[in-house]
């Protein structure tokens, strides 16, 4: 996924866990390659307020490019952004960026992102745990009626812990052809040893 010329977008209902997978994300990306330029922004954040206008944020991005090194770009709620397909093409267009995003499925469905992306993307969809992804995960502490009250109160909104499908897309033709991925506890890495299966080449 990292370095494809694919924009990578990470989608799921609301507190499945998009942001924190793209911030453990990004901090491993900077550990492994500390000299590449990352510019990340929560739109979100009403500091980036101005940058709800695509022209904003096309000129945000396209000033903070670097020359000579990886530049690597995270989007948290693109979504936010009216137009943000135009913003975010043209960056594409240019080439010079490896381009990740966060939305809410309520905005952004599958189905719609090959008419947004006129090039490649590729489609990252988050999901909470699951009630026996949930008890594998923490391991169980009592009576499977203990067990369901723990989830029923936590499960729903466990945003670093998340199980992950990867699709791969192709705009033009719509078709998936990337490989499919079962990932869990996104927590303190990327794709910790116990959890997590890498996909096949």
């Amino acid at each position: 996924m990292e370095r494809t010329v694919d924009i990578k977008v990470i989608t799921g209902v609301r507190r499945s866990g998009k942001s924190e997978l793209m911030k453990a994300f990004s901090a491993e990306l900077k550990k492994w390659d500390p000299l590449s330029n990352s510019l990340y922004i929560d739109l979100l954040d009403l500091d980036n307020e101005e940058l709800l206008e695509y022209h904003a944020l096309h000129d945000r991005i396209a000033k903070s490019h670097k020359d000579g090194v990886l530049n690597r770009l995270f989007i948290e709620e693109v979504q936010r952004c009216e137009g943000f397909e135009r913003a975010i093409n043209s960056i594409h267009a240019r080439g010079g960026w490896d381009i990740y995003l966060t939305g809410s499925n309520a905005f952004l469905l599958s189905s719609d992102l090959a008419t947004l992306f006129t090039g490649r993307h590729r489609e990252i969809h988050v999901l909470p745990f699951s009630f026996s992804e949930f008890c594998a995960y923490f391991g169980e502490q009592g009576t499977i009626d203990e067990e369901l009250d723990r989830y029923i109160e936590r499960g729903a909104s466990l945003d670093p812990m998340s199980i992950v499908t990867w699709q791969s897309h192709t705009a033009t033709s719509g078709t998936s052809t990337g490989p499919s991925l079962r990932e869990t506890s996104f927590r303190s890495s990327v794709c910790p040893t116990r959890s997590c299966r890498s996909p096949s080449t």
